[in-house]
């Protein structure tokens, strides 16, 4: 929050010989990462933008929330030098079909309302949940949410508000709220791909037994405090080992790489221009035929794909086969014609028009080694202050790590 007194209790445990030379982006994973070539990089560049100083992107659709943020011009110049791009390799085939959605350890459709935390809930709720859900053996198919609808009377207006909350598994299904809070820069005002993911990475996920949503997300209470100390031991339990790695899907080898990754167990995050759902059709599919769009504002997870779907006719061709499969955060129906909170969408719509696909991979067996409490107070921003551990000499640390900066790219 802002310009405003904030008291936090943070309780950090982590393990700070990290072996960072070897845990660079992609190691150990499937995927084979590298540095993007310059034409690569503008491409990339022009498809998402730049941001935009004091720019809301929380673009609300009705009712509901989005929320995805393109970085800075100094976090694009980052990322040039980073090994983030994930190298297509030899193409293999793909099995015909794979649909995590189905898996006991898919959590239930959720709602971020018209909060601006599409970004966490694509790589965090559903995606870091369903990492973790299938390591540990977890069956999440009990839980579920209920939803209550009432009149609330506000200062200036009176307006219909869904209360929603998960039941079962709380301490199962993770927080996208946790992520959010600490990377949307105190206004909630959207939030980056690049910046959860290397939350995750750096830091982990606390659930939401310990740090729940907001149970009116039609009515903006908050969406800037911080966890308290049970989420923070909980969150390192839960880190990634990978931080962003990013595919280019806009090509046939790129869509094969992408159906191969989900096949071997992973959920990809994409984003969108969610003013499109308008036109979806009577099954909830995208095609090149009316998904025309090339801008980007909302973060959604791919679950599945299936080469059987359809025939369906795209420009002109009456007998296409094959779609990907994807999860919204805006819950079940109202925005969709299928109530089932999922939506199809071509192959060839994916590679023409969405372009990019974000992946991290999950740490199995991550065991913490060392712990820090201590406790903060100021008035000043939050971003004013600055947090750091190290061991070794107090000027010149064997190794140190912040946990005031969450940002993907540190130290710019």
């Amino acid at each position: 929050m802002r310009n405003a007194r904030i008291i936090l209790l943070c309780c950090l445990v982590c393990l700070l010989l990290m072996n960072s030379a070897e845990l660079t982006a992609g190691s150990g994973s499937p995927f084979r990462t590298r540095m993007m070539s310059s034409d690569e990089f503008d491409k990339l560049k022009r498809h998402f933008g730049i941001y935009e100083e004091g720019r809301n992107y929380n673009v609300i659709i009705n009712g509901y929330g989005t929320g995805f943020m393109p970085p800075t011009e100094r976090e694009w110049d980052a990322l040039r030098n980073k090994s983030v791009f994930i190298d297509e390799g030899p193409v293999l085939a793909a099995p015909p079909n794979a649909d995590h959605s189905t898996s006991n350890a898919f959590p239930p459709i959720g709602n971020q309302g018209s909060y601006g935390n599409c970004v966490p809930w694509a790589t965090g709720y559903y995606t870091k949940t369903f990492q973790e859900a299938t390591e540990h053996g977890w069956d999440l198919s009990s839980s579920y949410f209920t939803s209550n609808f009432f009149w609330e009377t506000l200062p200036d207006t009176s307006i219909y508000t869904e209360e929603i909350e998960l039941v079962n598994n709380t301490d199962r299904i993770f927080s996208p709220t946790f992520i959010y809070h600490m990377i949307n820069g105190g206004v909630d005002q959207g939030s980056t791909v690049e910046d959860a993911m290397e939350m995750l990475y750096t830091i982990g996920c606390a659930t939401w037994q310990n740090v729940p949503v907001d149970s009116t997300p039609y009515t903006k209470t908050d969406s800037t405090s911080w966890a308290d100390e049970t989420a923070w031991r909980e969150a390192p339990l839960y880190r990634s080992k990978t931080s962003y790695n990013l595919l280019d899907v806009s090509t046939n080898p790129g869509i094969e790489t992408l159906k191969q990754a989900i096949s071997d167990g992973h959920l990809a995050t994409i984003v969108m221009d969610a003013n499109y759902f308008s036109v979806l059709s009577a099954q909830d599919f995208f095609s090149l035929n009316n998904y025309t769009s090339d801008t980007t504002n909302h973060a959604n997870t791919i679950v599945g794909y299936d080469d059987s779907y359809g025939p369906y006719t795209e420009q002109g061709n009456p007998s296409v086969f094959g779609a990907f499969k994807l999860v919204n955060s805006w819950g079940v129906g109202t925005w969709e014609n299928v109530n089932d909170g999922f939506y199809y969408m071509s192959y060839e719509c994916m590679k023409q028009r969405i372009q990019y696909a974000y992946f991290y991979e999950n740490e199995p067996n991550y065991n913490p080694q060392l712990i820090s409490v201590f406790n903060m107070a100021h008035d000043s921003t939050r971003n004013d202050c600055v947090i750091k551990f190290g061991l070794g000499d107090t000027l010149v640390p064997t190794i140190s790590k912040r946990f005031n900066d969450f940002k993907f790219v540190q130290n710019i």
